[in-house]
């Protein structure tokens, strides 16, 4: 089947995060990505998020959070029924959840009541870097770029990064995107990028708390039994500070019952924990951080340039990526060598060159 793909004259091209990353999970999921240039013609639902949320902070940047998000609903609005179909069934079988934006809407809300102190300078918004270093090109967008005492002195890179399970502490060191844009970044100007923040946002909505009770029967004097009436359940679940302040104002508004003030602890208690829907990590940049990431980086990028002169991509295999791989369909259908098995599978993906998509503008 690889002959079907062979490259006559490759192209060397810049060095870029994205790439390399999926060279290094899979050097034959990067072929299908970067070389075959495939791309699935529906997204996965958490992946549409992902998107979805970095739009809306790019945006909110410039025009607020209210116009930022109501994009985010039009766009909603542009997508077809089967399309919507798909994103409301997040993983949970034939269950359909609330519309994406409205999902959206209340992981923003949380967000920001979790982050209130924020008032930062703002340096850069989605700024484009492009810097040769020894002949060659390296390139990449870095997310917000900021003034902000709190993290450090200079200036502090900021990404934002949707994902389904926030990684512990030993990944953010470990992670070179961020030190390879600081280092292009570094090369390039006077007022250098001395720290990064891996702003992590879980893509999962809170659970909203319920109001139970609403069966009781009051007493004669219209008061309940103590544990009885409307309320708000006592029942564990994942939420945040604002969608548990949020739910009992709302609750308040029907059932006078409900007070605020009732769930003091409950609010102390979510206040008290870490979030499990948002983490920040800031990690110093130090010169042998930023030097090594560029150092791996760039040894990869030869990994690569060698992978596609000789047209061999082989597969890497495991239980963690090849289960969410968005070409484990094609990629079995080459396998079995079954040729109309590969023409089934690549229905299901459109052509759309990733670098096209790089060099288009914002």
């Amino acid at each position: 089947m690889e002959g079907s793909f062979m490259i006559d004259n490759p192209v060397v091209r810049p060095i870029a995060i994205s790439p390399t990353r999926a060279f290094q999970r899979c050097n034959l999921a990067y072929r299908f990505g970067y070389v075959d240039n495939l791309r699935p013609v529906h997204l996965t639902a958490p992946l549409r998020m992902g998107i979805e949320a970095h739009k809306f902070f790019e945006n909110a940047e410039s025009m607020g959070d209210e116009k930022a998000l109501s994009l985010v609903e039009e766009r909603w609005n542009a997508l077809t029924a089967d399309q919507r179909a798909i994103y409301q069934n997040r993983g949970k079988g034939d269950r359909v959840l609330p519309p994406l934006p409205d999902d959206l809407r209340r992981i923003v809300r949380s967000y920001r009541f979790q982050y209130q102190d924020d008032n930062w300078e703002v340096e850069g918004v989605e700024h484009k870097l492009d810097v040769e270093i020894d002949g060659r090109r390296h390139v990449g967008i870095m997310d917000l770029l900021v003034r902000d005492e709190r993290f450090g002195e200079g200036l502090t890179l900021i990404d934002r990064k949707t994902t389904g399970r926030i990684p512990d502490d030993s990944v953010q060191l470990n992670d070179p995107q961020l030190a390879f844009y600081a280092g292009l970044w570094n090369r390039q100007n006077i007022e250098q990028i001395e720290q990064v923040v891996f702003d992590y946002i879980l893509t999962k909505a809170p659970t909203t708390p319920s109001v139970v009770g609403l069966k009781d029967k009051p007493r004669s004097d219209g008061t309940y039994a103590d544990g009885k009436g409307p309320r708000i359940s006592s029942r564990a679940i994942e939420t945040t500070v604002f969608e548990y302040i949020d739910a009992v104002e709302k609750a308040s508004w029907e059932h006078p019952t409900i007070n605020l003030s009732e769930y003091d602890r409950q609010i102390t208690d979510l206040n008290l924990k870490p979030s499990p829907f948002f983490r920040r990590r800031v990690i110093r940049m130090t010169p042998n951080i930023i030097q090594t990431a560029l150092r791996d980086i760039r040894a990869t990028n030869s990994f690569i340039n060698a992978a596609t002169k000789a047209n061999v991509f082989p597969r890497s295999v495991g239980p963690f990526t090849c289960p969410s791989c968005q070409f484990k369909g094609i990629c079995g259908a080459e396998l079995q060598g079954d040729e109309d098995l590969v023409k089934e599978e690549l229905r299901q993906f459109e052509k759309s060159d990733y670098w096209d998509r790089y060099h288009a503008p914002a």
